[in-house]
C-alpha cells in the first residue's frame, strides 16, 4: 500500500511540473513599448480662398518604423464648427526619424477661426515591427543647396541629396520648410525627387510656386523614403 502511495505521488508531482510548464511555455512574447509619433510643428496660412499647410512629425521610437502615419486637418470657425478637413498620409517615417509634409490643402470661403492638426490613431496598424529599416537605416541628408527666385514668383531649388544606405529608392519626399526669424514654421511645399541612388548623391531640382507672395527668413529641406 505505501508502495502504492509513493507511485501515485510521483505521477502527481511529475503531472505537475508538466502542467507548469506548459503554462510557462504558452506565455506570448512581450511586445516592444511604442511612444506615439510626435507632430513636432504646424503652420497654415489662408491666400486666394485656399487653405495651405505644413506639418512635421517625429517618430521617437527606436527600431520601430511608423507604418503610413496620418495627419487630420481641420478648419474651424469662431463658434468651433467645421469649415472643411482633410486627411495627409506619409508613407512611414523611420526609426527616430523625422519627416515632412506641406500641400495646397483646400478651398474656403468662411472666416477661419482655427485649424486642429491631429494624428489619426490607427492601434498596431500604425507600426512596422520587422521591417527593412528598422535597423541600421541612416537618415538621408541634402549637400551643396542653392536657391533660385524668378521674376515670376518661382523659386527652384537644386543640390545633391546623400544616401549612404545600401538600397535605391524609387522615390522621396523633398519637403521644403519656410521660417520667420523668430524660427516659427509659416508655409511649405512638398515635391518629390526619384530614383536615389544607393551608396551615394543624386542631383535634385525641385520648383517651388506657392511661395511667391510669402516672406520668410529661412528654409530647410527634409528629404525622406516612400518606399
Amino acid at each position: 500500500m505505501k508502495k502504492l502511495l509513493a507511485v501515485l505521488c510521483l505521477i502527481c508531482v511529475a503531472l505537475g511540473l508538466a502542467s507548469c510548464s506548459g503554462k510557462d511555455e504558452q506565455k506570448p512574447a512581450k511586445k516592444p513599448e511604442k511612444s506615439p509619433v510626435e507632430i513636432v510643428e504646424t503652420a497654415y496660412r489662408i491666400e486666394e480662398d485656399r487653405l495651405y499647410y505644413a506639418f512635421k512629425l517625429k517618430n521617437p521610437n527606436e527600431g520601430i518604423t511608423a507604418d503610413f502615419p496620418t495627419v487630420r486637418i481641420t478648419a474651424r470657425d469662431e463658434e468651433g464648427k467645421v469649415i472643411g478637413t482633410a486627411d495627409e498620409t506619409i508613407s512611414m517615417i523611420t526609426p527616430n526619424g523625422v519627416v515632412a509634409l506641406a500641400s495646397y490643402g483646400f478651398e474656403v470661403k468662411e472666416k477661419i477661426a482655427k485649424v486642429d492638426f491631429d494624428l489619426v490613431d490607427k492601434g498596431d496598424d500604425a507600426w512596422i515591427m520587422n521591417g527593412e529599416y528598422n535597423t541600421g537605416f541612416k537618415t538621408l541628408t541634402v549637400d551643396g543647396v542653392s536657391e533660385k527666385k524668378s521674376q515670376y514668383g518661382m523659386i527652384t531649388y537644386t543640390g545633391e541629396i546623400a544616401n549612404e544606405n545600401e538600397k535605391t529608392f524609387e522615390s522621396v519626399y523633398a519637403t521644403v520648410l519656410y521660417y520667420d526669424a523668430e524660427g516659427k514654421l509659416i508655409s511649405g511645399e512638398t515635391e518629390f525627387v526619384d530614383n536615389v541612388s544607393a551608396n551615394g548623391k543624386t542631383p535634385f531640382s525641385v520648383e517651388v510656386s506657392s511661395m511667391g507672395k510669402v516672406k520668410y527668413d529661412k528654409y530647410e529641406i527634409i528629404v525622406s523614403p516612400r518606399d
